[in-house]
């Protein structure tokens, strides 16, 4: 009897285990030199990097509701917009208004999307999507990894032009809402600058990224970083879990 609920034990101890390899994400079990389009895709659009979220745009002529992002074989990272940038408020460092490699479109409006854009895990999928085979080899890919920002930057992708800020009165004002907060930190930090990634036009789509002075450091202790802000009464918030982050016991954020 002993001897058959050991088997038993071991058997289901060797299953799950090999579940778990199975079930494994790719930026567990590949190194980001030879993640594919999808895996990129995944990474930048549904992971714990970034979050697909549920946005009612407002306008004069009614609303426009823009859901959670689209699956993972459509664009979902601001694919639609043109590589240009902007910074409207002071100097910003250049990984923050770095344009996005496109990937190839699904034809239909993708949805939006937050994403911790400091964060290793999306610059790595940058790199790998901009020098693909080279990634791992390119002197200018390795610089760009090894550079330590003065920020936190979170974009939110897919945003309709239409909700970019108009002049400096609107701009300060969405800076003021734009905080990132984390429970146990004595204050929430306050987006100190604004950089747009994408194209003009009213119904195109850019991306916009906001930088948050490093105030404090961010640990696998902490058990949530919420981002929140607003286009015009347009709400946008999306919770981070900081422990989920780690790559090869490393929290680059």
């Amino acid at each position: 009897m002993f001897s058959r609920r050991l088997l038993v034990r071991i058997t289901a101890a060797v299953f799950a285990s090999g579940f778990a390899l199975w079930a494994a994400d790719v930026w567990v079990t590949k190194p980001y030199t030879e993640w594919s389009e999808k895996d990129i895709r995944k990474i930048m659009t549904e992971s714990p990097w970034a979050h697909g979220v549920s946005v009612q745009w407002e306008f004069r002529g009614g609303t426009l509701p823009l859901g959670p992002t689209t699956p993972l074989d459509r664009p979902g990272i601001a694919e639609t917009a043109a590589p240009n940038a902007t910074a409207p408020v002071g100097a910003a460092p250049q990984s923050a208004s770095q344009p996005i490699p496109q990937l190839s479109t699904g034809g239909e409006l993708p949805g939006v999307v937050v994403r911790w854009q400091s964060s290793l895990a999306v610059q790595q999928a940058l790199m790998k999507m901009e020098y693909r085979e080279n990634a791992g080899s390119s002197p200018e890919a390795q610089k760009r990894l090894e550079a330590i920002s003065a920020y936190y930057v979170i974009a939110v992708a897919n945003v309709l032009v239409a909700q970019r800020p108009r002049d400096d009165e609107e701009l300060k004002t969405m800076l003021r809402s734009t905080t990132l907060t984390v429970p146990g930190k004595d204050h929430a930090i306050v987006a100190s600058n604004f950089v747009w990634v994408g194209c003009t036009g009213v119904w195109g789509l850019g991306e916009a990224r906001f930088l948050f002075p490093r105030d404090f450091t961010l640990t696998v202790d902490d058990k949530e970083a919420e981002f929140a802000t607003k286009f015009g009464k347009a709400k946008v918030k999306a919770r981070f879990n900081p422990r989920s982050m780690v790559i090869n016991g490393t929290l680059g954020l």
